[in-house]
């Protein structure tokens, strides 16, 4: 404090001293509380998005990459097992009416040409229809018949050979082929009431009703 006028004592202008007071130092108070209230500084907030959207991106590639990888396994896996239940064993040469193939839930009408797989279920109606096997054995399935063709394997060379007939209804006559030459015993009808080992070249199989 300093000597006033009549001895009273000079008290400064506190608002001058305010006044007074660097700009650039109002300038770094002001961008301190700026940087508090609004966050990172633009060029901070840009890169950090920037990483975000890269490992945003590398996720979400991995995800992609994982999907496709779990696809494809689930896509082998299938086609393994219809590889071992979908053996194509006969193919139909003769359609007279009408015919159907029931494959697990589907039912399909036979035409000339269609394959019959194991485990196929082959149902007429009024018509009839014949197949040929791949070792030449012939069936032939009368109207109003339901047959099933359980087992089929034709490997001579490996000594595995089996052939078995489910005859739910209806008519069928058997033509021996060469399972039933190399091995006559591997060659079975099976019905409702019995099954039957078949003998000798040809064979004649009726079942009333179901």
């Amino acid at each position: 404090m300093t000597p006033g006028i009549h001895g009273m004592t000079h008290v400064p202008d506190c608002r001058r001293v305010c006044f007074e007071t660097p700009l650039s130092g109002l300038l770094s108070v002001r961008k301190f509380l700026g940087a508090i209230q609004n966050g990172p500084h633009p060029e901070e907030r840009g890169r950090a998005s920037a990483r975000t959207r890269v490992s945003k991106d590398a996720q979400q590639s991995c995800s992609m990459h994982l999907l496709a990888a779990l696809f494809f396994a689930g896509m082998l896996s299938l086609a393994a097992g219809q590889g071992a239940f979908a053996q194509e064993v006969a193919l139909v040469k003769v359609v007279d009416g009408t015919a159907f193939a029931l494959r697990g839930n589907d039912r399909s009408e036979l035409e000339v040409g269609a394959p019959i797989f194991v485990q196929d279920v082959v149902e007429t109606e009024a018509g009839s229809v014949g197949l040929t096997f791949k070792d030449g054995s012939r069936i032939s399935i009368g109207p109003n018949s339901r047959v099933k063709f359980t087992e089929f394997e034709f490997m001579p060379t490996e000594d595995r050979m089996s052939f078995l007939i489910d005859l739910f209804r209806g008519t069928m006559l058997y033509v021996s082929g060469v399972i039933a030459k190399l091995s006559p015993d591997s060659v079975q009808v099976r019905t409702p009431v019995a099954t039957v080992a078949v003998r000798g070249t040809r064979f004649l199989a009726e079942v009333e009703g179901e």
